[in-house]
């Protein structure tokens, strides 16, 4: 494959134009072949040409695909008498394959490809939070954002942050406005490049007015906080704002049986940024499904071995793949069947060609509603974090990987420390901000990799795919020690919470139904041992 992705659909293009003489000799070989019956004919004339169709039209030989395309449709309308083709149609059958083999021969030029997607921002893109906390000022809330994990650089006036931003792109920035007193004059916007995506700002203002507002709104403010800011709403509004992309690049499942347009459908989708695995035999589509765990299926209408609509029902007949979004990808231009297609478990119908930037633009935003609508599913209410079944799931998923790969594998299990004296003096709600914090102080200083689920009331699991349970014994501790020195106001009484933790491994414990309670037992030892520590199993 190319190196850059015009490079790769060139090649793609290029491979599909030496291909046609291929395809289009195989046409000619099932119309004459002797040892063929009519009916399984025209069942593979109609395959072949649809796969044609579909193919010319993506790489760009319009004539060629609307010639298959009325060839194909032809086909399909040939009723047989008596399980033979009468002489009538076998005639008007010929002349239409012989327009396909015309159109061939015309070698009409390769259409330009579009760029999927753009060239994003100029800037070169920075990981660092931009924080502005005018000179002289030491702000609690600078201090707590490191502690969750958040990497920051600290600006002490409005001109090093302007100087800053010109250079680069941090995914936000959090402002003062004492640094901007003219802020209601509209100074903050010369934080922001002309002609490029304004950089999310958070506000911290004493000035609760809707004119300051929408001055913050127009200079490309996301939230608006008041001063102090809640530490708690602070980091939330940061993880809803930062620019920061998905967690993990989309997945997405190319269901095609031509291996040229599924080449070139991937292209274009790992060109956007995705992640995409080709299947070329539907029939075969379970186990993918199971190991990927795609976000979206992309797939044809008409395959051998089933239809693309048959498929999607079997699909939705499991409850495990009920949320995967499905967009059929089809030269099928009949808007029943389509319609027909959307109601048997289709998110969406794509008629080929397709413009790449559309194609992209569709996928990423079906797989981003599919993440969103699962979340509801497998989410706990309160914290965001994966609920009980669902990090049980992960967990034994993780855990048939670690067992296929030989990698290890560690689970922690986490309690807050004296919970509920927290619930019965300060009230639940105040609670409910302590599971809070710990949960984003997780998500924060855990990897991407790592999954956190709450388990129940105060307990929270941890999987960490390839530690040992020693490697994460270190990382929670660095995480307790920095929950441990957290603030909480509650009613003018400021309090600390503190929790312990267990950790055990495989491969000491090859089964979940050994590894969870080898930790919960670990976790019931920190608690004997005085609470507001990380033990691992024995």
């Amino acid at each position: 494959m190319a190196d850059t992705f015009p490079d790769a659909l060139k090649a793609l293009q290029e491979a599909f134009a030496r291909d046609v003489p291929i395809r289009i000799a195989e046409l000619r070989q099932t119309w004459e072949d002797p040892a063929l019956g009519d009916e399984t004919r025209l069942q593979t004339l109609h395959q072949l040409a649809h796969r044609l169709a579909g193919a010319a039209g993506t790489f760009g030989l319009g004539s060629l695909g609307e010639a298959c395309r009325a060839f194909e449709l032809k086909v399909q309308a040939t009723g047989l008498e008596g399980g033979v083709l009468s002489g009538d149609l076998r005639q008007e059958l010929g002349s239409e394959l012989q327009r396909v083999e015309a159109a061939a021969c015309m070698g009409a030029p390769l259409a330009p490809t579009s760029e999927a997607v753009s060239s994003g921002p100029r800037r070169p893109e920075v990981p660092d939070l931009f924080l502005l906390a005018p000179a002289g000022t030491s702000p609690e809330w600078v201090l707590h954002l490191g502690s969750f994990g958040f990497p920051t650089r600290v600006f002490s006036d409005r001109d090093q942050l302007a100087a800053a931003l010109a250079e680069v792109r941090p995914p936000l920035a959090v402002v003062d406005d004492d640094a901007f007193p003219d802020h209601r004059e509209g100074s903050l916007q010369t934080l922001q490049v002309p002609g490029e995506p304004p950089v999310p700002l958070i506000l911290l203002s004493d000035w609760p007015d809707l004119p300051s507002r929408l001055q913050a709104v127009r200079a490309g403010a996301r939230a608006y906080l008041p001063k102090p800011p809640d530490l708690l709403a602070l980091v939330e509004a940061v993880e809803a704002h930062a620019h920061r992309g998905p967690a993990q690049p989309y997945t997405v499942l190319v269901v095609e049986d031509d291996p040229l347009q599924a080449a070139h459908h991937a292209a274009v989708l790992q060109g956007a940024g995705m992640r995409v695995e080709e299947l070329h035999d539907p029939l075969g589509i379970l186990q993918p499904l199971v190991d990927l765990r795609p976000d979206l299926v992309l797939m044809d209408l008409y395959m051998p071995g089933c239809t693309g609509v048959e498929l999607a029902a079997a699909i939705r007949q499991q409850e495990a793949f009920v949320g995967i979004p499905i967009v059929f990808l089809s030269q099928e231009r009949e808007r029943n069947l389509q319609l027909e297609a959307l109601r048997l478990g289709g998110d969406d119908f794509l008629v080929k060609p397709v413009d790449p930037g559309h194609l992209a633009s569709i996928v990423a935003t079906r797989a981003q509603r599919g993440r969103v609508l699962r979340s509801h599913m497998v989410r706990d209410s309160l914290t965001g974090l994966l609920n009980h079944s669902a990090i049980l799931d992960r967990l034994g998923a993780e855990l048939a990987r670690a067992e296929r790969s030989g990698a290890s594998l560690a689970v922690a299990m986490l309690d807050l420390d004296h919970f509920k004296a927290v619930n019965d003096t300060h009230g639940h709600a105040a609670g409910d901000r302590v599971l809070r914090a710990l949960s984003h102080m997780l998500q924060q200083r855990l990897r991407k990799t790592d999954l956190v689920g709450r388990y129940g009331g105060e307990e929270f699991a941890v999987v960490l795919p390839g530690a040992t349970a020693e490697a994460a014994q270190r990382i929670l501790d660095d995480i307790r020690q920095s929950f441990r020195e957290l603030d909480f106001v509650f009613g003018g009484a400021t309090i600390r919470c503190t929790f312990s933790a267990g950790v055990a491994d495989f491969p000491a414990h090859r089964e979940v139904e050994r590894l969870v309670p080898a930790a919960d037992e670990a976790l019931y030892a920190a608690k004997r041992e005085g609470r507001d520590r990380v033990k691992t199993s024995s």
